[in-house]
């Protein structure tokens, strides 16, 4: 048997979950799903993103998760003066379009971020867990622009999650 795999977003005040992400856009506004050809929703050159808090939802039959967890963006190339913050963190914050303070995310799976599990984003703080349903730290992501950003697409962008499973 083998897990089940999802990506989970928390957004809002009330920190409310989104299970089974169809995407991952990053916007002017704080929302799951959210939708980048809306006008309401596009990032303005020289601002930032509302920050997002995604994690791994796992489920299903499997002894453990982990270890090895690593994040990275494996795919897809930014624009100039256009950059993708990330890092792993167990706290919720109420997203907001304030710099997170993050790096820019790894591009490659040898300088991944490390990836924790447990029994929830907030305690998964473990290189592995046994816990079902598990779940790793929260992803939190945010899109940085400078004044010489171009208007437009940043393009797909592919983010990879690596780790064991037995």
């Amino acid at each position: 048997m083998a897990a089940t795999f999802e990506w989970d977003e928390d957004n809002g005040a009330g920190q409310i979950r989104t299970h089974n992400l169809s995407n991952c856009n990053w916007g002017n506004v704080d929302q799951a799903n959210l939708d980048p050809t809306v006008e309401a929703n596009k990032i303005l050159i020289g601002e930032n993103s509302y920050s997002k808090y995604i994690f791994g939802h796992f489920s299903g039959t499997y002894g453990q998760i982990g270890p090895n967890g690593k994040l990275w963006k494996s795919g897809g190339a930014l624009p100039g003066n256009v950059y993708l913050k990330a890092g792993m963190t167990n706290t919720y914050a109420t997203p907001s379009k304030t710099a997170t303070g993050d790096g820019d995310i790894p591009t490659s799976e040898g300088a991944a971020l490390a990836v924790n599990f447990g029994s929830s984003p907030e305690n998964a703080t473990n290189p592995s867990t046994t816990s079902n349903p598990a779940y790793s730290a929260f992803w939190r992501s945010q899109i940085q622009t400078q004044s010489g950003a171009s208007p437009g697409s940043i393009g797909s962008q592919t983010i990879s999650l690596k780790y064991d499973e037995s």
